[in-house]
């Protein structure tokens, strides 16, 4: 009995054992089922990019990993995640508030929880067609969110989904959607047009309220009842379309007033009267027949059979070749059947794929007996225009600013200083948000003098690109401004620049050097996190704060010397965590405030140096002396004096040496690099130490 009894106490003390978190890796995890052996994510516990194994191991045990837990990553160091085969779910608030920009869901996904992404900072999702469960408010508050791709088989938009994503400009409803949910789009200040499925039924409360920015509604066929504040405090609505023949139910304040007066209704072709005589659309100022011609918003449908067809907008047939307002835009998206492909595009005989101006008719040619061929028309804003591959907007009587940019192939970009448009020239002064992002094909980009303003993610994941100048008039680096630009080897940062905002520089991959301006006064969280060649870093004297520069250097494992020339107040502790890092130059004269007194591994490999009169302070600090060796800094004063006493000029990459002195050149690190007494030395791109008769300097080349 008595071993009995001690056997059911162990086997009681095993299954707890199972039943607690574990970590493995970056992730703990919490056991979903023994008998299954699945486990959900419940933390993540590292920084940077968050890979998801499809498995964990405990105690000789391979989990399969199965979900991610409720707020597993909640205000966690993950920049981006990619999930894997075996993810069934993403439960509720699971990325609330997390800083994540980029997340890949895999095929398999079947549920994500409500508020799953609320507060993050997603600019895109795809989320695949095995997602079945779309909790509320899944995307609500990811305020860069700007592109979407929606479950085919969704049929229930949820409530909440976009609410406050306030970049998202445009999002494509499948046609599968039956009903819009309460606030699906609330307060999406940038949504410009929407075009709601033929079979939705039902538009819930409050579902565009304050999309301020909503110029375009096309309400699909099969629409019955819009409830209250649907579009209220939309107030840029001039253009509503109903493509139903009997008017939907609508609440007497589905729109704000000003919409009957300012918008024209559409609406079919023989239904006019109809709409006169319901509820509240005959409050419409303005009510005509919809004529279905080529018009902005419109879906074009070419259905070509051995050489010849007709082309359909909304069911109904209208002329070939198409003719557009001039200035209009055009987005073309080719969806093949079969083996079948599109051999070309042509506008006036020239391929428009490679080409986007100011058009007047299109020529379509198919090479195969069948195709299918979606085009999707939409208009520039007001004030907006095309010059070749560039979108621009005007801002100003004389000022543009670049909006958008369209390559599709290996291109070299030159942005013009001035543009003529309808008889007026402008000077083209900014580059706006998300500008050229994406954009893999580009190598090289030349701004001109005139840019003072470059905007957020403006670079972002130009892969390709491998040098920009950027002009001396700009004064701040933008969050996301060059996020992973992975081919990038060279940032010339202008002087002017005060500030650098978060993940700016992010999974620069291949910078390993960079010369930050002496204006520099502020830096943001994650500017350098996974540049893995950096090797150097210097902060000026004028950055004083870096409490809230948290993983600025994470993942930089390159990393071999930082110098901080400011009088530093707080610094994150996760500053000096390089596997690689071996010297830190700390000119502060009162060691700083740090968040985190015990996470100090790795700090015995590094030599701190610090003032002269100040290494007491520091070796008596409870987290600086832990540092392997505290010094003082090196001697560079004096250059000035010499250079004048001995006519020694350094400018740009070059030394002049007129008098023959022995000129010694060091790395950052010490070592010797180069001796000699030329008259002409020239040095290589980077951060070296100068040193001549007795006296030391350090020097950045371009």
């Amino acid at each position: 009995m008595k071993k009995i009894l001690l056997f059911i106490i162990a086997l009681i003390s095993y299954l707890n054992c199972f039943a607690a978190d574990f970590n493995d890796g970056d992730f703990s995890y919490n056991i979903i089922s023994l008998e299954d052996k699945t486990v959900e994510v419940a933390k993540f516990i590292g920084s940077g990019r968050a890979d998801i194994p499809s498995t964990a191991a405990y105690n000789d045990i391979t989990f399969t990993v199965t979900q991610i837990g409720k707020q597993a990553f909640y205000y966690t160091g993950a920049t981006s995640v990619k999930c894997p085969g075996s993810l069934k779910t993403i439960a509720d608030q699971a990325f609330w508030y997390s800083a994540i920009t980029s997340i890949t869901l895999n095929d398999g996904l079947e549920t994500i929880g409500d508020g799953a992404f609320q507060d993050a900072h997603l600019t895109e999702i795809d989320i695949p067609n095995s997602v079945v469960n779309l909790g509320a408010g899944a995307l609500c508050s990811n305020r860069k969110l700007v592109q979407v791709k929606l479950p085919d088989n969704l049929t229930i938009l949820p409530s909440s989904l976009f609410s406050n994503c306030s970049s998202l400009k445009t999002v494509s409803l499948p046609s599968s959607i039956t009903e819009i949910g309460y606030s699906a789009f609330e307060g999406c200040k940038s949504l410009t047009t929407i075009t709601i499925p033929n079979k939705v039924t039902l538009i819930r409360s409050h579902a565009f309220e304050g999309c301020s920015a909503l110029s375009s509604v096309t309400l699909g066929e099969s629409l019955k009842t819009i409830d209250n504040k649907s579009f209220d405090q939309c107030a840029n609505i001039v253009r509503f379309i109903s493509l139903s023949q009997t008017p939907p139910t609508a609440a007497a304040d589905f729109i704000s007033n000003v919409i009957y007066l300012n918008a024209t209704l559409f609406v079919p072709q023989g239904y006019v009267n109809a709409y006169k005589n319901a509820d509240n659309w005959r409050n419409f100022t303005n009510i005509q027949e919809y004529n279905p011609t080529v018009e902005e918003n419109c879906i074009i449908e070419v259905k070509c059979f051995s050489g010849h067809g007709e082309i359909l907008c909304n069911n109904e047939p209208v002329s070939s070749p198409i003719t557009v307002p001039k200035g209009t835009h055009l987005t073309f998206t080719f969806i093949p059947e079969q083996k079948y492909k599109l051999s070309s595009i042509l506008w006036n005989n020239t391929n428009i794929l490679e080409n986007v101006d100011d058009f007047t008719t299109l020529d379509i040619v198919v090479e195969e007996a069948k195709a299918t061929l979606n085009v999707s028309f939409s208009s520039l804003a007001w004030g907006d225009f095309v010059r070749g591959y560039l979108n621009y907007s005007i801002i100003s009587d004389t000022e543009i600013s670049l909006v958008k940019a369209n390559y599709n192939k290996n291109e070299s970009v030159l942005v013009p200083e001035t543009i003529n448009y309808n008889g007026n020239e402008y000077t083209v002064v900014a580059i706006s948000d998300n500008a050229f992002k994406d954009l893999d094909y580009i190598k090289s980009i030349s701004l001109p003098s005139t840019v003072v303003k470059i905007g957020e993610s403006c670079f972002s994941k130009c892969k390709a690109l491998e040098s920009i100048n950027l002009p001396s008039g700009i004064s701040k680096i933008p969050s996301f401004a060059f996020y992973e630009c992975t081919s990038l080897t060279n940032l010339s940062i202008p002087e002017t620049v005060t500030s650098i905002e978060g993940y700016a520089l992010s999974y620069c991959s291949q910078i390993k050097d960079l010369w930050l301006p002496s204006a520099l006064n502020s830096l943001g969280g994650n500017v350098f996190s996974f540049c893995t060649s950096l090797e150097n870093l210097v902060v000026p004297e004028l950055v004083t704060d870096l409490w809230w520069s948290g993983d600025c250097v994470t993942g930089c494992d390159n990393l071999k010397s930082i110098t901080l020339k400011g009088q530093l107040t707080r610094i994150q502790t996760d500053w000096f965590l390089g596997k690689n890092l071996r010297k830190v130059y700390l000119y502060a004269d009162t060691p700083p405030y740090t968040n985190n007194q015990y996470k100090t591994e790795g700090l015995a490999d590094i030599i701190l140096y610090v003032p002269k009169e100040s290494i007491d302070l520091y070796k008596k600090d409870s987290y600086w002396s832990k540092f392997g060796f505290i010094t003082e800094i090196p001697n560079y004063s004096g250059i000035d004096d010499c250079i004048a006493d001995y006519g020694v000029s350094i400018t740009n990459s070059t030394i002049s040496n007129p008098k023959g002195l022995l000129i010694n050149i060091y790395n950052l690190h010490g070592v010797l690099q180069h001796s000699s007494r030329d008259s002409q030395i020239s040095l290589s791109r980077g951060t070296f130490i100068i040193n001549f008769k007795g006296k030391s300097t350090t020097i950045y080349t371009k």
